[in-house]
């Protein structure tokens, strides 16, 4: 049986609306007098935290909705029947947090262990294709979670991912371009690490003198800075720019993707000028690094960034360590006697 890929706004009203009606009328019947008897209030415990969540996890059964999503349903109901229901008739309720929420914790945790086992394995099993962790992990990390929260942890476990578990030099397929060997990259993320490292030993000095625990603080968090920014560099290694049958998959480690069919390429130019006074022209990284490439499009595409940021654009700046070679393998495809 196929899952629904693309729901349709009426569809997704559907619901979660539902769900969310049903706890409104529910909440609403726990105030009128009628319901003050403790049966009654057993009754409205168990639609709470059974009956809204079963009914949200039917209606997402055929789905691409992650079933995950149904525990947040669980546990809003037991909070609105903390709050509702008589403390003298919390007998069902106190059963619930004591039993019921340690076992659905400790089945995420385990679900999620799971999970993250599945992505290692992936990985493992796709090494000999030059596998792209965060490409296989976005397909698995999307299984577990929601879209918006997987943006954001998938971004902290690549993070993490790059920075500490890739040291050996990575092996590169024939039509894949680096852009990190001869470019400004390193030495203007080097900069950034420095001045983290000034500015974190001077902070710990000076604040320390007045709280000990938010000189720690501080400190903590600029060490999480330069993961990030340490991460960042070593993916621009293991992401490089692939030269596909149909298709250029254009990358700058992490931070942001494209890619653009040969067909909608109009050109290609070698140059360093800045393109200004264009909303829809972007640059492949950031705006600090240089480029000598920019791609000209015949449409317009979409750039995918960090925290599933997108930006439009029908011109495209970047950098390529072999620029000559690039314009000149994108100049064969796009040519029309290649298309002929």
């Amino acid at each position: 049986m196929t899952k629904i890929n693309h729901l349709s706004k009426g569809h997704l009203a559907l619901i979660f609306g539902v769900p969310l009606l049903l706890l409104l009328g529910i909440t609403y019947l726990a105030f009128l007098p009628v319901f003050a008897s403790q049966n009654l209030s057993y009754a409205i415990t168990l639609d709470l935290i059974f009956t809204v969540p079963i009914v949200y996890f039917l209606l997402i059964w055929k789905t691409k909705i992650p079933k995950t999503t149904t525990v947040p349903f669980l546990i809003l109901g037991v909070v609105i029947a903390s709050f509702i229901i008589p403390k003298e008739h919390q007998t069902i309720l106190a059963f619930a947090k004591q039993f019921l929420i340690p076992i659905i914790e400790f089945s995420i945790f385990t679900f999620a262990l799971f999970k993250i086992r599945k992505v290692y394995l992936a990985i493992q099993s796709a090494k000999s294709e030059t596998p792209d962790f965060l490409e296989i992990a976005r397909k698995v990390v999307g299984e577990i979670l929601p879209e918006k929260a997987a943006v954001f942890f998938l971004m902290e476990l690549s993070l993490f991912y790059y920075c500490f578990f890739t040291w050996s030099k990575p092996s590169l397929p024939n039509n894949a371009f680096t852009y990190h060997k001869r470019s400004d990259l390193v030495l203007i993320f080097g900069v950034f690490i420095g001045l983290v490292v000034v500015e974190t030993f001077t902070f710990h000095l000076l604040v320390e003198r007045w709280s000990p625990i938010i000189a720690w603080i501080g400190t903590g968090l600029s060490l999480y800075s330069m993961v990030q920014i340490i991460g960042i560099i070593k993916s621009t290694s293991r992401r490089p720019i692939i030269l596909k049958n149909e298709s250029v998959l254009l990358r700058f480690g992490m931070m942001s993707e494209t890619e653009v069919a040969y067909e909608d390429i109009e050109r290609v130019e070698l140059s360093q000028r800045t393109i200004s006074n264009n909303p829809l022209a972007k640059k492949l990284g950031t705006e600090l690094t240089s480029h000598n490439v920019v791609i000209y499009l015949k449409k317009e595409n979409t750039l995918h960034g960090l925290f599933g940021i997108k930006n439009n654009f029908n011109i495209l700046s970047l950098f390529v360590d072999d620029h000559k070679k690039f314009k000149e393998e994108i100049d064969q495809r796009t040519s029309p006697e290649i298309k002929e």
